[in-house]
């Protein structure tokens, strides 16, 4: 899950960051990114960069605006009509203006470490009903939601029983081959963007950086090898996924 955090008082801020990195943490959840930003001019301009992410925190109000928060809200709105805006603030005043926006949470300061971690529970698990964009993997101690897009690839262990899932992050978890299958995971479990490569190897198409019959370079610089058993469909598919998202 991807969090933008936005508050001029960089105290503050520093705190809010704390509080979702030790949720994070607590949690076991590897797929958490936070950045923060102390202007809202800043975040707005990057807003083609991070429109896209799942939870803003914004303060609404700063010295020099005091609606500096909601005008953010605002131009999130235009590009995620889906992202979790959880407003922070000193004051009630923009309580109706908040949901106006369709705010997900209006939190009062100083902010409080449990209703941060609720906020973050409910918008993590809800994952689970969209499937379009997440899977989840029976991990060995508890199940992990994973967006699609944070996936790199996936490379079985099977003298161990085990797959480890490595993250765009540059992270990694285990999963059980004894709860399922390798080959289920790609056939039954991932989308489209998903291939498999060889007997031990699925890689995100979308992270592709180079590919040759022997092998695909992704972005992180990671060579995963090709097979000669999986090269004519491995093609096949790559040739077709980057047709359809021309």
């Amino acid at each position: 899950m991807k969090i933008v955090a936005f508050d001029d008082n960089q105290k503050e801020l520093h705190e809010l960051h704390q509080m979702v990195t030790s949720w994070s943490q607590s949690r076991q959840y590897p797929d958490i990114i936070v950045k923060t930003f102390t202007k809202s001019s800043d975040l707005r301009f990057s807003l083609p960069d991070f429109y896209q992410w799942d939870v803003f925190f914004l303060d609404i109000m700063t010295p020099d605006d005091i609606s500096a928060g909601l005008k953010t809200a605002e131009a999130i709105r235009k590009y995620n009509s889906a992202a979790r805006i959880i407003f922070t603030t000193a004051s009630r005043e923009y309580f109706e203006n908040a949901f106006e926006i369709s705010a997900f949470r209006y939190m009062l300061k100083p902010l409080k470490q449990e209703k941060i971690w609720e906020a973050l529970d409910h918008t993590y698990e809800s994952a689970l009903t969209d499937p379009a964009h997440s899977v989840v993997f029976p991990g060995f101690d508890r199940q992990i939601i994973i967006e699609y897009d944070r996936i790199l690839r996936i490379q079985a262990y099977t003298s161990k029983h085990l797959a480890r899932v490595f993250l765009t992050t540059g992270d990694y978890f285990e999963i059980s081959l004894n709860v399922i299958s390798f080959s289920d995971i790609v056939e039954k479990m991932l989308n489209q963007d998903f291939v498999r490569c060889h007997q031990s190897h699925i890689i995100n198409m979308n992270h592709i950086k180079a590919y040759t019959p022997q092998q695909a370079t992704l972005r992180d610089g990671s060579k995963v090898p090709v097979s000669r058993r999986e090269k004519d469909a491995f093609f096949t598919a790559v040739i077709e996924h980057y047709k359809g998202i021309q």
